[in-house]
């Protein structure tokens, strides 16, 4: 479990990278761990494994079995995939990131970006964005770079 603050840059992040997606056209439909790359000293992240993307209002052509109970409802029906669904598997990665450590507020904010209904989840990553760094100052005040070190396997 990481601390909440380390997981909001790499959220940020995250929100980024799928906001220049969805701008693209493009839904990457399998934002989980294992297609995250976080640079630590740096702060930077790389969205990995694109094989699995598809136009925004086409189904996800793929899904990974192992991850089958993590995909919204419109990826598992095969129903037209959206930024939303992109933005509810990106929460999922932050929500297992800071499990139950994470201030009431920000797992509010989690639980609306994970919410069954597609058009009931956010729709903008770039919105989201502005949003989560407004949640952000109000838990933490200013941003300030906090130095990450990636936690070593006992």
């Amino acid at each position: 479990m990481g601390a909440p603050p380390d997981a909001a840059w790499m959220w940020r992040r995250l929100l980024t990278a799928l906001g220049w997606a969805h701008r693209a056209g493009l839904v990457h439909g399998a934002v989980f761990p294992e297609h995250v790359l976080i640079q630590p000293e740096l702060h930077g992240l790389v969205l990995v494994d694109w094989c699995y993307a598809t136009a925004v209002g086409t189904d996800v052509p793929v899904l990974i079995h192992h991850h089958a109970d993590d995909y919204p409802p419109e990826a598992r029906q095969h129903q037209p995939a959206s930024p939303a669904t992109d933005i509810h598997l990106a929460s999922l990665c932050v929500r297992r990131l800071v499990g139950p450590h994470a201030p009431g507020p920000m797992r509010a904010f989690l639980r609306g970006c994970t919410l069954p209904g597609q058009n009931s989840r956010p729709q903008d990553a770039w919105q989201l964005l502005a949003e989560l760094d407004d949640l952000l100052d109000r838990l933490y005040g200013p941003r300030i770079f906090r130095p990450f070190t990636m936690p070593t396997a006992n």
